[in-house]
C-alpha cells in the first residue's frame, strides 16, 4: 500500500500551478453574489428534482442520493459556466459578526450525538454509523468515486491512498491514547490511590485503639467503605489495562491498515471508556491533594 502513496504523490509533482488573478474590487463587493440559490437550482436543475429539493429544504422531506446527484450536477453546470476550474473546501476562523452571519445559512436541527438523534436520523434515512474506520468506507463507494472523479478533485486512486492514510492516522490516535492512559493509571493514579488507602487504613487502626470496639466499628464504616471502594477500583483499572495491552498487541499483528483500524476501533477503544470511568469514582474520593491531575471542577475554576 505504501507503494499507492508514492505513486498518487508523483502523480501531483507533475500537476502544474494556475495562475489565478485577484478581484480588484473590494470583497463585500462581491461576496455572496454568486451563490447557488433557488433562482439557479430552478435555471440548472430538472423541475422534479427542484420541487423535490425545495420539499426538503422548506418541509424537512428526506433527500434521497439520486436528488442529490442531480443538485451535484446541476450545481457543477453552474459553476462550470461561471469559471470554476477547481473544487475545494476553504475553512477559515470565524468570530462574533462574521460568525453569527455564517450560521445564518445553517440550519441546526439535530446534535448527531443523543440517542433520540440518531432515532430521528435513522427515519430520515441518513447513515448514522458511528465508526470512524466504517465511515471512512464512504470515501470508496462507487457513487463516490464516481463524484469525486467527475468533478475533477480526486481519481480513484487518489482516494484510497487518502483513505489508506486516515485508517493508519486513526489507529497511532488510538493507539498513542491507549498507551498513555495505561502509563497514568500505572504510574499515576494506582500508586495515588493506594497512598490514600494506606493513610485512611493508619487512621482506622488509630481510631480503632483508641475507642471500645463498637464506638471504633460506627466511626471507622465510612472510611473502610471508601478503603473497600479504593481497592476495588484500583483493581478494575489494574485489570483494564493489562486486558488494554493484550487487546492492542493483538490489534498491532494486523497488516492491513484498514482491518487494523477497524480492530483498534471495536477492539482496543472499548477499554479507554471502561478505564476512564474508574479513575473518574476515585477522583471524587482520592483527597485533592494528592490527585496527581487537575480534577474536573478545578478546570472548572471551582475549588
Amino acid at each position: 500500500m505504501e507503494a499507492l502513496r508514492f505513486q498518487v504523490v508523483g502523480e501531483a509533482f507533475k500537476k502544474k500551478p494556475l495562475d489565478v488573478k485577484t478581484p480588484s474590487e473590494r470583497p463585500a463587493k462581491y461576496f455572496g453574489k454568486k451563490v447557488f440559490n433557488r433562482e439557479k437550482m430552478y435555471k440548472y436543475l430538472p423541475k422534479d428534482v427542484y420541487e423535490k429539493m425545495i420539499d426538503v429544504m422548506d418541509n424537512g422531506a428526506r433527500l434521497d442520493r439520486k436528488v442529490a446527484d442531480a443538485v451535484a450536477e446541476g450545481m457543477k453546470q453552474w459553476a462550470t459556466e461561471n469559471g470554476v476550474t477547481h473544487y475545494t473546501h476553504w475553512f477559515q476562523p470565524l468570530t462574533e459578526g462574521t460568525a453569527e452571519k455564517h450560521d445564518s445559512f445553517i440550519e441546526h436541527d439535530g446534535n448527531g450525538y443523543s440517542d433520540e438523534w440518531v432515532i430521528e436520523a435513522e427515519k430520515r434515512g441518513l447513515d448514522v454509523e458511528k465508526s470512524c474506520p466504517k465511515i471512512f468506507e464512504r470515501y470508496l463507494d462507487k457513487e463516490s468515486i464516481e463524484m469525486f472523479e467527475s468533478l475533477g478533485v480526486m481519481t480513484k486512486k487518489e482516494l484510497e491512498a487518502r483513505n489508506e492514510v486516515k485508517w493508519e492516522t486513526y489507529t497511532k490516535k488510538i493507539q498513542i491514547e491507549a498507551r498513555v492512559l495505561g502509563d497514568l493509571s500505572m504510574n499515576h493514579i494506582i500508586p495515588v490511590a493506594t497512598r490514600y488507602q494506606s493513610a485512611l487504613l493508619k487512621n482506622v487502626d488509630s481510631v480503632a485503639s483508641a475507642f471500645p470496639v463498637d464506638k471504633a466499628e460506627k466511626l471507622n464504616a465510612r472510611n473502610m467503605k471508601i478503603i473497600e471502594e479504593i481497592a476495588e477500583r484500583t483493581s478494575a483499572i489494574e485489570k483494564g489495562v493489562e486486558e488494554l495491552v493484550n487487546a492492542r498487541k493483538l490489534a498491532n499483528k494486523i497488516e492491513d491498515e484498514h482491518e487494523k483500524a477497524i480492530a483498534y476501533h471495536d477492539k482496543v477503544e472499548p477499554y479507554l471508556d471502561t478505564i476512564r470511568y474508574e479513575i473518574d469514582k476515585l477522583e471524587l474520593i482520592v483527597d485533592d491533594a494528592l490527585w496527581p491531575l487537575p480534577k474536573y471542577r478545578e478546570l472548572l475554576f471551582i475549588r
